[in-house]
């Protein structure tokens, strides 16, 4: 590109990218854009066809961006910018400014234009001038920012300054003084060192942070100094601190933190070594593993298998000779990690220790060295005199995956081990393997005496995915523990469902109660898009069926996958196009779309599972089991429609409680208005609380004006234990005519009902809240607390800096410290909402 076409396009960018930057805005009409550009290329009667060929060009390069179809008037099209490009030319922009003499401080103070002046201190020659301008304008935080071009003199200044606010009351400005020190050098270092004697951990722990993120050796005095304070978190952070820095004498100081009293500290110690690239850091790691201290061995052990790895096998080797048995184990793992053939040798001939313990550390390193002795070492482990070296090469030889039908043969035959535990692992092994030739043996392991290893097998089985087991563990859907009916119905589940599904199906049909219930289970988790439409309505008739079945457990099953079904149908049907109108709280669902749907049948008139489902699950309600009626309840909700909308209805004066609330929960998830006479009368009537509190939740997300009143009645009703739920509804709704109440209710004597008024207040956001959630700031309850803060943040305005102002001087520090961060979110709110350079 010729050096006057590159100028012409950056004046243009430079000038739309300002004039978006000081409109707060990311695109543009493209007439606006065309007219910026039209200034910067050649005139006459072509200047507009050159000014669109430009705009095309940026776009295709990148430059621009362009949203809106082409259409002959270019009407609907936005042109704008990536945000990294719009700040970068405004600051090219700003900067001339700046140098032709322009006031720009107002560009200071604005937050949506902090990174344009950090890239204009970035471009300008020498940032004294710039710096000391926004000093001048109060924003000692940018200035550190934009300092890197600073002279010394401007820093000293500058950290001058900043220090004088490290004895605020506020921590969230203690905390900023501390980060913008970071970047102003040794001035920097010494101001941050002062907040090491801060009374509060939260400093004392930022200021070493960033003490460390410094890498200067001016900072190890301090860190030295902070290695000895009070809180072990605050001395933790030290050492991760001296590890950034990584100096000869930063090392020598994590050596010394190996005599911390607190292991923590002393294992980030070893850590931080870890990260040192120097021959003193890595001799004190190896002259740790001799150390009296367990923590620190271990610690050193881990620190050179990770990070020293190449340089650490003799000595980790050493250690594994040499060392007790917690060092050697942490030895071998280190080794095992670092798959180093080196350690091969002293690994095989520790196989043949007499200390069983280290056979067995030896078999588990080997399996994480992939060699070619590796399987014949692991092979003749498997048959160990100790049971737990040959679990350990069985589980190895899994972990590798053997290359001979001898390694496969010898896991076969541990099949057979006389240890329960071998027998397991070599059964996960082959499953891991999938190994073909293995499926009778586990089917014959099917039957073990142990139920750890018939699960294993179970799960094997699965993995390996071999028709001829679909039988065996059919049967083992009957098996007496629990544990190995789940692992044999995962285990149907993942084999081919078309080979599956038949005999489930005549399973449930004359399977006993565990064969049944687990069969339910299976039948559950297949999905009708897996399978065809005449298998998936098998599957549904029988889960229907289930829900008469004689067993409770079984009926409990199939109500909860009826649940999770129509669940799922809905969702599909939202993915393609169906309206879902409760999803989001703003928008109801109509009366007409509820009722249509409700009378729907598919396409060649044939019920949807939804209503294949329904009256069975209405039947369900009454069940004699509380668990299948609850379970009903909340498949009937995750119908998604108004299928089930006068069933629920009928439900809420169900004689079982517990159907009342979810009935009612579910009806809250429909949101339709015709449930909302039904809701108020249970949200005022006799009912146990935790049914009034779920009604009075369900009118809330309905959102009528018709409840706000009796949910008040239901907030205000002191034999109501259940009046959180009213609160929060109120909160929901934003109903504005209970603010009293709930103003009243943030003295409740309930725990629940003080922080669900909060928080429904902060929704609301009504003024004369302040002082009563200012009052809440005290609450004992510190949940209660917290929502008082936050909904204060969501309701203060400008128009309360009076008033905050007052409670920065509060005795109270949270009180203090709420204050002086909500009006830094109002000051930031407020300079955000300005348009810079408009005159």
């Amino acid at each position: 590109m010729k050096e006057p076409e590159r100028i012409k396009i950056e004046n243009a960018l430079t000038d739309l990218a300002f004039k978006l930057q000081c409109e707060n805005k990311v695109s543009c009409e493209y007439l606006y854009a065309l007219d910026v550009a039209e200034k910067y290329v050649k005139g006459g009667n072509s200047g507009r066809t050159t000014a669109r060929e430009f705009i095309q060009v940026c776009t295709e390069i990148g430059l621009l961006t362009r949203n809106g179809s082409e259409i002959r008037n270019s009407s609907g099209i936005r042109i704008g910018m990536g945000r990294s490009f719009q700040e970068y030319f405004a600051a090219l922009k700003l900067k001339t400014y700046f140098e032709n003499g322009k006031d720009i401080s107002e560009a200071f103070r604005h937050p949506g234009w902090e990174n344009v002046v950090m890239l204009t201190s970035e471009l300008v020659e020498s940032g004294d001038e710039l710096v000391n301008s926004i000093i001048l304008s109060g924003d000692l935080w940018l200035a550190s920012k934009c300092a890197g071009k600073a002279g010394p003199e401007t820093k000293e200044k500058l950290c001058s300054l900043l220090a004088g606010k490290l004895d605020s009351r506020f921590t969230l400005e203690k905390i900023k003084v501390i980060r913008s020190l970071e970047k102003l050098g040794s001035c920097g270092i010494d101001a941050a060192s002062g907040a090491l004697h801060d009374e509060e951990t939260l400093v004392r722990r930022e200021a070493v942070r960033v003490l460390g993120e410094t890498q200067s050796e001016a900072a190890l005095p301090p860190l030295m100094g902070a290695l000895g304070d009070k809180d072990y978190s605050v001395r933790r952070e030290a050492v991760r601190a001296l590890g950034i820095i990584g100096s000869e004498r930063a090392v020598e100081l994590l050596r010394n933190a190996f005599e911390d009293e607190n292991r923590a500290v002393r294992l980030a110690a070893t850590e931080a070594l870890a990260q040192v690239e120097s021959e003193r850091a890595f001799e004190i790691l190896v002259s740790a593993l001799t150390s009296d201290d367990d923590f620190v061995r271990l610690g050193a052990v881990g620190a050179l298998g990770r990070a020293k790895a190449g340089k650490a096998t003799d000595f980790l080797i050493k250690a594994f000779q040499e060392g007790n048995n917690f060092v050697r184990l942490g030895a071998a793992e280190a080794l095992g990690r670092m798959k180093s053939e080196k350690a091969v040798s002293i690994l095989t001939k520790a196989l043949e220790d007499e200390d069983k313990f280290i056979r067995w550390i030896a078999a588990k390193a080997l399996g994480e060295i992939e060699s070619e002795r590796t399987h014949e070492l692991l092979i003749g482990a498997l048959v160990d005199e100790n049971h737990c070296v040959r679990r350990e090469a069985a589980k190895a030889l899994g972990m590798i995956g053997p290359e001979s039908e001898k390694a496969l043969d010898s896991l076969i035959s541990a099949l057979t081990d006389e240890a329960e535990s071998v027998r397991k692992e070599a059964a996960e092994a082959l499953g891991q393997i999938g190994a073909e030739k293995a499926v009778e043996p586990l089917i014959s392991l099917l039957s073990d005496e142990d139920q750890s290893v018939r699960m294993e097998a179970a799960r094997a089985l699965g993995m390996i995915e071999g028709g001829r087991a679909v039988d065996p563990l059919l049967l083992a859907l009957g098996d007496e523990s629990r544990f190995v009916r789940k692992g044999a119905a995962k285990s149907l589940g993942q084999l081919d469902f078309e080979k599956t599904i038949e005999p489930l199906i005549r399973a449930f049909e004359s399977g006993d109660n565990f064969v049944r219930r687990e069969a339910v289970k299976v039948l559950a988790r297949i999905k009708s898009g897996s399978v065809s439409d005449e298998i998936s309505d098998r599957i549904l008739d029988t889960l229907i069926n289930a829900l008469e079945d004689e067993n409770g457990f079984v009926r409990r099953e199939a109500a909860k996958a009826l649940g999770n079904i129509s669940e799922y149908e809905s969702e599909y049907e939202s993915e393609n196009g169906f309206e879902n109108g409760f999803e989001c709280e703003s928008e109801k669902k109509s009366e007409s779309e509820s009722e249509n749907r409700s009378e729907t049948k598919s396409e060649n008139g044939s019920e949807t599972k939804s209503e294949k489902t329904l009256q069975p699950l209405i039947n369900s309600l009454e069940d004699e089991d509380e668990e299948v009626r609850r379970l009903a309840s909340e498949a009937l909700g995750n119908l998604d429609s108004g299928i089930a909308l006068y069933p629920l209805i009928d439900a809420l004066k169900s004689e079982d409680e517990m159907v009342r609330r979810l009935a009612a929960e579910a009806l809250g998830r429909i949101k339709s208005e015709k449930a909302i006479e039904p809701l108020i009368e249970l949200a005022l009537g006799y009912n146990v609380d935790f049914v009034r509190r779920e009604a009075a939740r369900a009118l809330g997300k309905i959102k009528s004006e018709k409840a706000i009143e009796p949910l008040i009645t239901a907030l205000t009703d002191e034999n109501n234990e259940g009046r959180w739920g009213a609160a929060e509804a109120l909160g929901r709704m934003k109903a504005g005519n209970a603010v009293d109440p709930l103003i009243n209710a943030l003295y409740d004597f309930d725990d629940f009902t003080r922080w669900a008024a909060a928080k429904a207040l902060g929704r609301i956001k009504p003024k004369k809240a302040i002082e009563p959630l200012i009052n809440a700031l005290c609450d004992w309850n510190r949940f209660v607390k917290a929502e008082a803060a936050a909904s204060l943040s969501e309701i203060c305005t400008k128009d309360d800096e009076a008033l905050l102002k007052i409670l920065i001087a509060s005795e109270d520090k949270f009180t203090a410290n709420l204050a002086f961060e909500i009006l830094e979110g109002i000051e930031t709110r407020e300079r955000s909402k300005s348009r810079l350079f408009m005159k």
